[in-house]
């Protein structure tokens, strides 16, 4: 959930929205918005980030909060401000649009991991270096024709794969070919499941 200045929004498990409260100031929901992950309230404008790394934004659009660049890609988190908005990318940038200073992004920040929206200034949290990765967001996770399947949100220059065992107490873990991460989600899948009782680990590096 999130709130804003006089909107209230709430995201449901299959990625759709609820909005109420005043529709001029981002709670009417745009039709056919689908497959959000995360949402933001400002005082007058929402953000929705999608499943597949774009960013829709709503509301009262005077300071280009909602106008989003259209070469945003990759997004993996949003935040709002009073008047402008931020999208953190995959690779770690950070992007910005709307007015006042919170969008004259440093042209040193790289690596970023997370970010937050004040009123009038912003934050970004700066992986060292080192630093534990976080976990990939994972999410779809079931069978299909017989084939096990998760879909994961990638970062880019990372790698991804599935390994599994038949039996925690042997500890014997078998991987999987890896995936490349881009930035966008990626499926794993185990095609084939001999086992009726197979478990499952995410690797990273």
């Amino acid at each position: 959930m999130s709130a804003g200045f006089s909107q209230s929004l709430a995201l449901n498990g299959v990625g759709t929205l609820v909005g109420w409260g005043g529709p001029e100031l981002g709670a009417e929901v745009p039709l056919g918005l689908s497959n959000v992950i995360a949402i933001a309230c400002a005082e007058y404008h929402s953000l929705a980030l999608k499943r597949d790394g774009t960013v829709v934004a709503w509301g009262d659009g005077s300071y280009g909060q909602t106008q989003v660049p259209p070469d945003l890609t990759n997004a993996v988190a949003i935040a709002a401000g009073q008047t402008y908005s931020l999208a953190l990318k995959a690779d770690g940038a950070v992007v910005a649009w709307g007015t006042w200073g919170a969008t004259a992004v440093p042209s040193y920040l790289a690596n970023a991991v997370a970010i937050a929206a004040g009123s009038d200034h912003a934050l970004a949290l700066v992986a060292e270096e080192g630093q534990t990765p976080q976990p990939p967001e994972l999410f779809d996770t079931g069978f299909t024709n017989g084939a096990f399947r998760m879909s994961l949100q990638t970062k880019r220059g990372k790698s991804y794969c599935f390994e599994f065992s038949d039996s925690l107490s042997e500890g014997v873990w078998t991987m999987l070919p890896p995936v490349p991460g881009d930035g966008t989600v990626k499926v794993l899948t185990d095609p084939g499941p001999l086992s009726s009782q197979r478990f499952y680990r995410v690797r990273q590096w």
